[in-house]
């Protein structure tokens, strides 16, 4: 299921998938290499991760990529760049105050 597009859904992944043996998957696509997040995904990844929510992104439909899906922990900080390591790490201190 597609969950962007809209003005209501800043910061979400792109995609929810459902499946019975893997369960749920929030899906964030991205650019090869050039890929970064938004402000607002800045600001909510780290308060879906705090929540149990995991996130995973994919940079291509590969083979490769979809066995990452659903066997890998979450990956979403791997693309987390310069200074937007200093916004998550702000996220994580307020909401653990």
């Amino acid at each position: 299921m597609n969950t962007h597009g809209n003005l209501y859904q800043k910061g979400f992944p792109d995609a929810y998938c459902v499946h019975p043996k893997f369960r749920q998957r929030w899906v964030e696509y991205k650019r090869p290499k050039i890929g970064r997040y938004t402000k607002d995904q800045l600001k909510w990844f780290p308060v879906f991760e705090l929540c149990g929510i995991k996130i995973w992104v994919m940079t291509e439909a590969s083979e490769e990529q979809y066995k990452m899906l659903v066997s890998e922990p979450s990956n979403w900080r791997e693309y987390l760049k310069g200074k937007d390591w200093d916004e998550v790490q702000k996220r994580y201190d307020w909401f653990k105050k």
